[in-house]
């Protein structure tokens, strides 16, 4: 009779590990998809930017914001709490954030460049 509570007991351990597991990822996904959107707010506000400050060097985060091309309650930091990065070229702008792990350069970095289209 015990040995059955013991299988049990680890049959059920074992599911709320898969369930936190789904739950885990799905967070993980929700906080990469709002990460991916706010870099192509942020990537909208700098273009925006930029067009308004011809010559000038690529712009923070931070100056878009301030100079009022994003909602004053914008997060310029991703869902991991790592500021945006902002990069230019003469031709476009791309946002980036490090991601999870929180260090540039590596596999779950999000980087937006182009707007996606679907």
């Amino acid at each position: 009779m015990r040995a059955r509570h013991v299988v049990l007991a680890l049959c059920g351990a074992g599911a709320l590990a898969g369930i936190g597991l789904v739950a885990y990822r799905r967070t993980h996904l929700s906080h990469r998809h709002v990460t991916r959107t706010s870099c192509m707010t942020l990537r909208t506000g700098a273009i925006s930017w930029r067009a308004d400050h011809p010559g000038s060097p690529c712009p923070t985060p931070d100056q878009v914001q301030k100079d009022g091309f994003l909602d004053p309650d914008f997060r310029t930091a991703d869902r991991w709490g790592n500021a945006f990065l902002l990069r230019c070229t003469d031709k476009d702008i791309t946002c980036s954030s490090a991601g999870p792990d929180r260090r540039w350069g590596t596999a779950d970095d999000v980087v937006v460049a182009v707007p996606e289209v679907r």
